[in-house]
């Protein structure tokens, strides 16, 4: 990194927005793992509602989790535009967070049934949509590690 900061010293127009190009840099690195945990988010999704060839009942919690990573997403990208405030933000962040405490109640809960079960399709089924939980809520965490991170000066 750093090519657009030395590029704006040398164009008389955009040297007035070193600082901004600065703190973009060091924040695209998370907005990009960020914008990747939503793909693997997205794609476990998908893969677990292909392999499950059932439709899967609602997912109030999980789907809950998912709208309100969304806004902490949009929280701190206004943050790195200049348009956000922090206390929005980290509302926002504790909202995950506290979701997110909920799901891994429930993840636990099926993994405990799918562990305590006899070994049926059934039972092979509830092992994987757990496994799937979890998965997300390691997306979910790694992104809400991102966001917390502090911003650049």
């Amino acid at each position: 990194m750093g090519n657009s900061r030395d590029a704006a010293r040398w164009n008389i127009r955009d040297r007035r927005h070193v600082e901004e190009l600065a703190r973009f840099e060091e924040v695209m690195h998370r907005l990009e793992r960020t914008a990747i945990g939503v793909s693997v988010i997205s794609r476990g999704l998908d893969d677990h509602a292909r392999l499950s060839g059932t439709t899967h009942p609602s997912m109030a919690a999980m789907g809950t989790l998912l709208d309100r990573l969304a806004d902490a997403v949009r929280a701190a990208v206004e943050l790195v535009l200049g348009t956000g405030d922090e206390a929005t933000a980290a509302e926002r962040l504790a909202a995950v967070k506290a979701q997110r405490e909920r799901c891994v109640q429930g993840a636990r809960r099926r993994a405990k049934e799918a562990w305590e079960g006899e070994a049926t399709d059934e039972a092979l089924q509830l092992e994987a949509e757990w496994l799937g939980y979890g998965a997300i809520l390691v997306q979910v965490d790694r992104i809400i590690g991102d966001l917390t991170t502090p911003l650049p000066p």
